[in-house]
Parts: C-alpha cells; sequence; structure tokens
C-alpha cells in the first residue's frame, strides 16, 4: 500500500515537472507580453494560450487573449474572452473598460454602457472611462444622459490634444441641440475655435438655435458665416436655404439649394425645396419629375 501511495506521489511530482518544462518551451508571461509591446501577436497569442492550458483559471492569459482579438478586430471573440476572464477575476485591472470597448465597437451600446460604468464604479472621476460614457450615451441617442458626462470631459481638459477637445465639445452642442437646452448649445459651439475645422459646423449649430428662438436674421447670419470659413460644409447651403425660403425670400433660397446640390446631388430635401421657388415654370417641372415620390413643401 505504501509503495502504491509513493508511486502516485511520484506520478503527479513527474507531471508537475514536465508541465513546467512544458510551460517553459513555449514562453514565460515575459516573454508574451514582451512579444505584444513588439507587435507579435500571434506568438504572444501562442504563449497566452499555453498558460492558459496549464492554468485554467489564470484570467490574465484568458483578457490578454482577448486584447489580442481586439487589436486584430477580431471583437466577437474578444468579448468571449473577456467575459470570461471577468468571471475568474471581476477586479481584473482595466478589464471591464476594453471589454466596453470591444461592445461599443459592435455597436452594444447598452452592454458598453455597463461595462464603462461598472469601471468608473472603480474608478470615479477617471477621464477616459467619463468620455467613453459621454460617446456612449451619445450614440445610443440618450442626450439627455450624454450632456453630463460631456460636459465633465470637456471641463476636465481631457482629451489634451486640441482637435479631440472641439470634437467633443462639438458633441456636446449637438447632444444639447436635439435635446432642446439652446443655452448649452450656444456655449459648447462658443468653446470650439474658429481655427478648428469643427468650428463651421458649431456656427451652423448656433444658428439652428437662434432660428429654433425665433431669431430667423441672426440665424442667417450664422449660416452665412459658417459658409464663408467652410464653403463646403455638409448641409450649410441647405440649411442657408431653408432660413430664406422660412422668410420669404426666394431667390436667396434657390441660390442655396442650388449651391448645396452642387456639393451634393443626391440632396433630394435640397430638390424638393428647389423645386417650388423655381424662377420658371419649366425648371421646376423638370426638377419634380426627377424625384416622383418626394412632395415639395407649401410655400408659407
Amino acid at each position: 500500500m505504501t509503495i502504491v501511495l509513493w508511486l502516485r506521489s511520484w506520478l503527479v511530482a513527474c507531471w508537475v515537472v514536465m508541465a513546467s518544462l512544458a510551460l517553459g518551451q513555449a514562453g514565460t508571461r515575459q516573454d508574451a507580453l514582451a512579444l505584444e509591446q513588439q507587435g507579435r501577436n500571434a506568438e504572444a497569442a501562442e504563449i497566452w494560450r499555453s498558460i492558459a492550458q496549464h492554468d485554467p483559471r489564470n484570467a490574465e492569459a484568458v483578457a490578454h487573449l482577448g486584447l489580442i482579438e481586439a487589436r486584430q478586430e477580431h471583437y466577437g471573440q474578444a468579448i468571449s474572452h473577456y467575459r470570461k476572464a471577468l468571471e475568474l477575476d471581476p477586479a481584473f485591472p482595466q478589464l471591464q473598460m476594453n471589454l466596453g470597448l470591444a461592445l461599443f465597437k459592435t455597436d452594444q451600446f447598452g452592454d458598453a454602457a455597463k461595462a464603462f460604468g461598472a469601471e468608473l464604479e472603480k474608478h470615479p472621476g477617471d477621464a477616459r472611462l467619463i468620455t467613453l460614457l459621454g460617446m456612449t450615451h451619445y450614440a445610443m441617442g440618450d442626450y439627455l444622459v450624454a450632456i453630463p458626462y460631456l460636459q465633465k470631459a470637456t471641463e476636465g481638459g481631457s482629451p489634451k490634444d486640441d482637435s479631440q477637445m472641439a470634437a467633443l465639445r462639438l458633441t456636446l452642442a449637438r447632444s444639447c441641440l436635439w435635446s432642446r437646452q439652446y443655452a448649452c448649445v450656444i456655449q459648447s459651439a462658443g468653446e470650439i475655435p474658429a481655427t478648428n475645422p469643427g468650428s463651421a459646423e458649431a456656427a451652423m449649430l448656433a444658428g439652428e438655435v437662434l432660428d429654433a428662438e425665433g431669431k430667423t436674421a441672426a440665424a442667417i447670419e450664422r449660416f452665412k458665416a459658417t459658409i464663408e470659413a467652410n464653403p463646403r460644409q455638409p448641409d450649410a447651403h441647405f440649411g442657408l436655404g431653408y432660413l430664406y425660403w422660412r422668410q420669404g425670400q426666394f431667390a436667396e433660397a434657390a441660390a442655396a439649394f442650388k449651391a448645396e446640390l452642387e456639393l451634393n446631388p443626391s440632396n433630394d430635401e435640397a430638390r424638393g425645396y428647389l423645386a417650388p421657388v423655381a424662377n420658371r415654370k419649366e425648371p421646376a417641372r423638370s426638377l419634380i419629375e426627377v424625384m416622383p415620390n418626394a412632395q415639395p413643401p407649401a410655400q408659407p
């Protein structure tokens, strides 16, 4: 009996040694991390798989397999690895954030928001997570929820890059406009430097606010300033034409709608508004005939 027990112990010891040798041949954790830094993802993944095979409860190995899949834009596989790693170690650093990013990139915004929120509870005030939550709720159309996160992200000075900050402020301005918080639109749009490419759209958003407040003449000036800053700004000519149309300035409206169609010939809305304000009957008829399903708006 003693010999049997000894033999069992010896076999277990041999298995441990052999497993260690196999793992050593495949590579170590440090080797895998170094390979990742060098961009040698396939080799790093092979080592992490070996580690996970010999230690199925190693959350780090599983998490890194997810990270490697995400770097290759294999987000479905990445999500599976991240969720498995979370089951093994819910407190593993940045795992929820990486899961949230993979979910966001597959348009699973609700689950992404939950993941970012869970990580933010562990790291209150983290600027990256606050920004990600704001952008996620914006993508979901939850503008009222997005606004506080975006306001905090822009006030906190993150990200540092000026163009990224301007993009965040523009996203905030859109959220404010679509939730009818007009003062917020004016403030956010006004904080975007005139030299930034997003300033033209910001001015256009401010023009929409002025129009919503009944200040159509001032809104027209805003749209004209937008076009002067960037003549190819999408929808700017259409917006200006619409405001002229509302004011009964049909010649100016027609010119603006034509300018929009020169930039974007597929803009059926601009074409539909142009038809009623065309100077001659025949051009108007030809415009309507090319879009038989469209109903041109009635003149005010």
